[in-house]
Parts: C-alpha cells; sequence; structure tokens
C-alpha cells in the first residue's frame, strides 16, 4: 500500500509520476510509505450477507473490489464510484474498463461529477482543464429489478430501495416516472402508490427554502471568512467562502434559468 504526502491519495497502485508530474498538484502523490497489507474480497466476507448500495473511493482500486463481490453484486441497486480518466497510477483501470463492467452487469449512468486539475498559471475563470477523475453513480436497470419473473413481494421492496435511493441523490422526477410506470404495469395498490408518490413530494424542498438556506450559508461563509482572515486559517475560511459564494450563485441560475432542458 503506497501512502503518499496527501494521504487520501494514497492507493494499492503505485503513482504514475510520469503521468502526475504534468500538474500542479503532484507533489500531493509523492510516495511517503509503503506497507504491506492483506485484502479480502467481499465475496468472502461472510458477516456481508447482502448489499442494497455501494460507494468506492479507493484511488484506482476500484475495479478489483466490484470484482471481487462475485454474486453479492447481484443484490446491488445502487453504485457510486470513483474512477480515473487518466493513469494516475501505474496499472490501474480506467473509467472505460469500469464503465463496461458494470453495464455488463446490467447498471446504468445516472450521474457524473467531473474533476480536473491545473497543468499551468495561465487561466481565467471561464478556462476548461483537462479531466483527470469523476465520481459516477450507477442504478441497477429497472427491467432487471422489476422483471416479470420476480416474486411480487420482492419486485415491490425493489421498488421502495430504488426510490430511496434515487430521492437521497435528488432524483425527484425520475422517481417519480418510475413510480407511475411501475404502478401502471403491475398494479401497484393505491395506497402503496399514494405513499411513494408523497415521500417524494415530501422531500421536494421549495425553492424559496433553497435560495433562503443558501444566502444563510454565504452570510455565515462570510463572517467565518472575517474572523479567520488573520489567523492560520485564512485559507481554509477563504476556501470556504468561495464555495458558499459559488453554491449561492449557482443555486439562482437555477433558480432562474429559461428551461428545463
Amino acid at each position: 500500500f503506497y501512502i503518499t504526502s496527501n494521504k487520501i491519495s494514497s492507493s494499492l497502485f503505485k503513482p504514475n509520476n510520469k503521468e502526475i508530474r504534468k500538474y500542479k498538484n503532484y507533489k500531493s502523490h509523492e510516495i511517503k510509505e509503503i506497507k504491506k497489507v492483506k485484502t479480502k474480497t467481499i465475496q468472502n466476507l461472510e458477516k456481508i450477507k447482502k448489499i442494497d448500495f455501494v460507494k468506492i473511493d479507493v484511488e484506482g482500486a476500484e475495479l478489483e473490489i466490484l470484482r471481487g463481490m462475485g454474486d453479492k453484486l447481484n443484490d446491488v441497486i445502487g453504485v457510486e464510484i470513483e474512477s480515473q480518466y487518466i493513469e494516475r497510477y501505474l496499472g490501474s483501470p480506467l473509467f472505460n474498463e469500469v464503465h463496461n463492467f458494470l453495464l455488463k452487469n446490467k447498471f446504468e449512468l445516472y450521474l457524473v461529477n467531473n474533476e480536473t486539475w491545473l497543468k499551468t498559471d495561465k487561466f481565467n475563470s471561464i478556462s476548461n482543464h483537462k479531466l483527470v477523475w469523476g465520481d459516477f453513480l450507477y442504478f441497477k436497470k429497472t427491467e432487471i429489478l422489476f422483471n416479470d419473473d420476480i416474486p411480487v413481494d420482492k419486485r415491490n421492496d425493489n421498488l421502495n430501495r430504488l426510490i430511496y435511493m434515487l430521492i437521497f441523490y435528488k432524483f425527484y422526477d425520475e422517481s417519480n416516472f418510475i413510480v407511475k410506470e411501475y404502478s401502471e404495469k403491475y398494479k401497484l395498490s393505491s395506497e402503496s402508490q399514494r405513499v411513494l408518490l408523497d415521500f417524494i413530494d415530501l422531500n421536494i424542498e421549495s425553492n424559496i427554502i433553497i435560495f433562503l438556506k443558501k444566502f444563510f450559508k454565504l452570510i455565515f461563509a462570510f463572517i467565518i471568512y472575517s474572523t479567520s482572515f488573520f489567523t492560520s486559517y485564512r485559507k481554509a475560511g477563504s476556501l470556504y467562502f468561495k464555495k458558499s459564494f459559488s453554491e449561492f450563485f449557482l443555486i439562482l441560475s437555477n433558480i432562474f434559468k429559461f428551461s428545463d432542458k
């Protein structure tokens, strides 16, 4: 196990210095210590019987974990996983491999949050930077979860679990569509349908509430930044303020956009 100067960049794979040195933050991947560790596959962990959702962020070893789940992957409904576009670690699988593995196991991609890195100081506020890695969210295809061969109780349970997970990731319209489509095909009881649709509605905050939350967070962030300006926490305060500032105006842009496309 390669422990790097920035410990969250540590990995079972050796950092690829030839590639990483192209970027400004390459020093965070400098190896500080090497340890031997014993690993086990999830398939062979007897305490883990069934998995509904899995979140994997292990700096290049994500595909190894997925493969090591074996048949237990069949029960998984959702996967949030980090994957690389460049070979940050020698021999580590890239996004295409991970994506194709999940497609073969009947998952489909729902959401992507990409990360880009800088190579030089030549940039401005509208610059684009090269993709390095991303966080990807997958859910099992509904035709697998709601297969006609699955017992009714199991099928309904899959529906409930899928809706809860989708709501957690704010897929309100998708949840609403799936409940109504499922109800039409499988004659879900009106009571069960109402409970799920009410659950979706309960979790959708109004734009006014969202605006106020982000506004007060921005005010709070400004106070934090002001009080930390002359301390050793100045950088952390500045980053928190910038993030809150960005979130506030992103919310504004979403509220006043001209189209839902």
